[in-house]
This record gives structure tokens, sequence and C-alpha cells, in this order.
């Protein structure tokens, strides 16, 4: 008799909505995410400079207007803060748990 268990049944779940998140100017933006990794697209109106912390390691960004994605920003399990300085809008778009 083969026996599975697990403590979190969604793990592997790949979520099938868009999370979407938007901050118009400078502030600073807390990005979900589920237990698997994920890149998110950014969208920007103007230039911008993006700020994150993983695992220790700070990183720094200056992205112009338009539509990127930025590999060492992995968005790991729980709260991911970005600060965001510039003018205009900018937009974070990713499904959680999905590469």
């Amino acid at each position: 008799m083969l026996e599975l268990s697990c403590t979190d049944g969604d793990a592997f779940f790949y979520h099938t909505d868009e999370t979407v998140m938007t901050i118009n100017d400078s502030g600073t933006v807390t990005l979900h995410n589920d237990f698997i990794p994920a890149v998110p697209v950014i969208t920007t109106t103007a230039e911008a400079t993006l700020r994150w912390a993983i695992d220790g390691e700070s990183f720094q960004k200056t992205i112009s207007a338009g539509t990127w994605e930025i590999p060492e920003q992995e968005l790991r399990h729980g709260e991911n803060s970005v600060s965001v300085m510039g003018e205009g809008g900018t937009t974070f778009t990713y499904r959680q748990g999905r590469l």
C-alpha cells in the first residue's frame, strides 16, 4: 500500500490568474507569491529605479519606459517588497508560483 501526504496541498499548483500590482510615482509595493518562485513582467510609463533584496543581497536597477523582465527579481515565497523611485506608473504582472 502506498500512502502520500503533504503539508501544503497547493505547493505545485500553478495559478491561472495573473497578479497585477501598480504603483504611481514613488513608493514601496509588496508582491505576494506562492511557494514556487516567479519573475514579474514590469511595465513602466517613465524611467524608474527599483530596489529589492533577496536572501540578504540587495539589488538596484534603473529602467526606462517600456516592458521589462529582470531575472534577478525572482519573487520568493511570501511577501516581496520592491521600492520604486520615479514618476509615472509602474506595473508588476506575474502568475504566482510560476517562472
